[in-house]
């Protein structure tokens, strides 16, 4: 029996802002064994390269290498046959462990078989609250993607974070094909804010409200990783998720904050997410407090808690500010001034331009005229429709309606209201949906 020390590699992170994670090469500082079978431990103990074939004994090979070129298969050296051999090693491992039936102490991989975004981290609640009811170490929580066309069996993923906490995921952890698949500290629902999850971590990994990273390694490969960092445009809100745009679930975009957006569907105990089923469309946010500027009383400023004490539709972080819509004077925030607080003369009555729409840029594609479980004042509505590839914003745009007596509405509101591209947008008489069922 003879005892081979491994190689040690050191290697370097690319950005420590960017990428956080764990590189583990087997034999830095242990020791492997070969049993005797003709098979070099060393280059058994790096899975990703091949073995070099000539293994203490080269001169029953006469010195040539039995190096095929497949790291999946393990070259020796018979020393009965002077000949090669190359032993399939199952995809790099096996019920010993070693590959080549020889018990050998190297790594193999023991993760999925994935490529680089295969996988692909979509939401993250690093701070739940739901009205002060979830902590930390009981609602966090975070969402990864399948981008491939089959399911994946996500045991052996390494998943580390900025600190260093790190966990391996179990066996049988199946993610569906275009699926997503919910990792979180406490599996019980009644304690993590209504979170449906597929493996609980427990204590092995605390997210930072701050700053953290998100890393996904599979068999020595990073497979994504994503850093948030409030203090580079990321969002900080309690109680609401980080949510990837639908149309960014790349690998690369996702490093990106402005793929991100603030969750707005709610979860089961008040927070907002979509834990395990597609993300919300990202609206435009200016001020990241987690309030689409569609809706934001002051989109400018940072207000989760909408104030506005006057009940003006000027929340009061924009008045406090100094901004006086409607007074003529071009205030910080303000896009324009008229003098006036009326809609739909290109200067909204929230200070904020009016597109000019072009014949046909709208299409009216529904309507509901004659409500049946609601009366017609609570319950009508019309749909628009956005037959452009771009986002399209459409404040200003005035509903008529009426044939010899008509009723005006102008589409208003303190933020952009934008049809996406390819998209729909209800305009309805309430937005209460109890109202209007």
């Amino acid at each position: 029996m003879r005892t081979f020390v491994g190689p040690c590699r050191s290697f370097r992170p690319v950005s420590t802002l960017r990428i956080a994670f764990l590189v583990a090469l087997a034999g830095c500082g242990t020791t492997a064994t070969d049993t005797g079978d003709g098979t070099d431990a060393a280059n058994d103990m790096t899975f990703k390269k091949p073995d070099t074939g000539v293994d203490g004994s080269s001169s029953s090979c006469a010195g040539v290498s039995c190096d095929d070129g497949d790291p999946c298969t393990d070259d020796l050296c018979d020393d009965a046959s002077k000949s090669c051999k190359h032993v399939a090693n199952a995809l790099c491992k096996d019920a010993k462990g070693g590959g080549d039936g020889g018990g050998d102490s190297g790594i193999t991989p023991s993760g999925p078989v994935v490529s680089a975004g295969d996988l692909v981290i979509t939401e993250i609640m690093y701070n739940p609250y739901a009205g002060g009811a979830v902590t930390d170490s009981a609602g966090e929580w975070f969402e990864v993607y399948n981008n491939t066309a089959t399911s994946v069996d996500l045991g052996g993923l390494v998943i580390t974070d900025n600190a260093k906490d790190t966990f391996t995921v179990p066996g049988g952890s199946v993610i569906a094909a275009k699926g997503y698949y919910v990792f979180a500290t406490k599996a019980d629902p009644t304690v993590n804010g209504g979170v449906t999850v597929g493996y609980a971590y427990g204590s092995a990994m605390t997210l930072n409200n701050t700053f953290d990273t998100i890393a996904l390694q599979s068999n020595g490969v990073i497979i994504d990783t994503v850093t948030y960092d409030i203090t580079k445009g990321w969002l900080n809100v309690n109680g609401v998720s980080l949510s990837l745009s639908p149309s960014s679930t790349t690998a690369s975009a996702n490093d990106d904050p402005a793929s991100w957006c603030g969750a707005t569907s709610a979860i089961a105990d008040g927070d907002k997410g979509t834990p395990g089923s597609a993300n919300d469309f990202c609206q435009v946010d200016t001020d990241k407090d987690g309030i689409p500027d569609s809706i934001d009383n002051c989109p400018t400023v940072g207000n989760p808690g909408q104030l506005d004490t006057n009940k003006n539709g000027i929340g009061d972080a924009c008045e406090a500010s100094g901004q006086t819509c409607g007074d003529g004077k071009l205030d910080p925030g303000e896009a324009c001034d008229d003098g006036g607080t009326t809609s739909g003369d290109g200067c909204s009555g929230f200070c904020q331009l009016e597109p000019q729409l072009a014949a046909g840029s709208v299409v009216i594609s529904e309507i509901l005229v004659n409500p049946k479980a609601v009366s017609n004042a609570n319950g009508e509505w019309v749909e628009l429709y956005n037959p452009a590839t771009a986002d399209l914003t459409i404040n200003g745009l005035t509903l008529s309606v009426g044939v010899t007596k008509t009723t005006a509405y102008t589409v208003e509101a303190p933020g952009p209201v934008v049809i996406p591209g390819f998209g729909y947008l209800v305009l309805g008489s309430t937005g209460d949906v109890d109202d209007g069922r």
